[in-house]
């Protein structure tokens, strides 16, 4: 496995990367402005870094760490001596350093997107060797695609998904549960006007894929998320959907919602989609309590084909349907 560029640079103590995190700190402390150039000392040890050779790597990882606000002081020095060291085409190894210090706490603005966006995309076959940050870059997929979707279209947010390895879809759909469950009041508009559309994108391009169960979770987490949106929701991620071992958390929010009551057969097909009960060792009363109110709404489900494999198994692990009184 690869090392992780900018973990090593980060911690690494004396000589050169030392050196320049002071720098940098020092610089930063100072709180330069927009547009005003750096001096000419810092630049001159900063450009002698990114024009230096492979040793240099890693101090230029951590001068990479701050590409975004390099660009916003002085902006012609940033794009001709930092801005190739992203780039795949001219050293993989290279934009590899580059793009793990950038990704440690990524700030993309229009002016530096423009620069930096067929790299980003191009990151995508990288993914594995990005080291710990590579998760932040599947946050930043997302972030652009949900909320700044004038950044990556469907058909570049597609791209970038095809080349991502399976394990980045549990920091995908975690990142998707949090920007949904912090729309609050506004999560049906935020639904609409910009989740749907990455959702549909997700959707197409997960064929053939075997989803994380982490992945599953976050998912299952965002039909519950606003239960006046669970069928409009669920009808659009259920194909990515699977087992999980980890449901005990999922039964409880769906109980303490009242969607087991209003929308019936979706619960049913929803529960189905997430529980195994041919993996259970005993059938857990959160179950229990969910089925009893599906079936105490509706109780014809019971014997719905679709259903009764279902049950026959919850009935094997201990589910005892609960006698309606009249």
């Amino acid at each position: 496995m690869q090392n992780d560029p900018i973990k090593d640079a980060l911690t690494s103590q004396g000589g050169e990367c030392e050196e320049i995190r002071l720098l940098m700190n020092r610089w930063l402390e100072d709180k330069p402005q927009e547009g005003q150039g750096l001096n000419s000392q810092l630049k001159a040890r900063l450009t002698e870094i990114c024009r230096g050779g492979e040793q240099h790597r890693p101090s230029r990882a951590i001068i990479a760490v701050h590409t975004d606000k390099l660009f916003d002081v002085d902006r012609s020095w940033t794009r001709e001596n930092l801005i190739p060291s992203f780039r795949w085409l001219s050293s993989v190894e290279e934009a590899r350093f580059a793009w793990s210090g950038f990704l440690v706490s990524p700030h993309i603005y229009p002016q530096l997107w423009k620069e930096l966006k067929n790299d980003f995309i191009e990151a995508a076959k990288h993914y594995r060797g990005l080291g710990e940050c590579r998760l932040n870059y599947a946050y930043l997929t997302v972030m652009m695609s949900v909320d700044q979707s004038d950044f990556l279209s469907g058909r570049e947010t597609g791209k970038i998904i095809d080349e991502l390895p399976d394990e980045s879809w549990d920091q995908i759909a975690k990142c998707l549960y949090r920007l949904f469950d912090l729309a609050g009041k506004n999560r049906q508009q935020y639904w609409q006007g910009n989740m749907k559309r990455f959702i549909g994108v997700l959707l197409k391009h997960h064929q053939g894929r075997c989803l994380p169960e982490e992945a599953a979770g976050f998912l299952a987490r965002i039909c519950l998320a606003e239960a006046q949106l669970f069928c409009s929701v669920f009808e659009e991620v259920k194909q990515m959907l699977r087992p999980i071992s980890n449901h005990h958390p999922i039964l409880n929010q769906l109980n303490e919602s009242d969607i087991c009551h209003q929308h019936s057969e979706q619960a049913l097909d929803f529960l189905s989609s997430l529980i195994d009960p041919s993996q259970l060792s005993s059938c857990p009363d959160a179950l229990q309590e969910c089925l009893n109110a599906i079936l105490a709404n509706q109780e014809q489900l019971g014997a719905h084909p679709q259903y009764q494999d279902f049950f026959a198994q919850c009935q094997k692990c201990g589910y005892v349907q609960k006698t309606v009184q009249g």
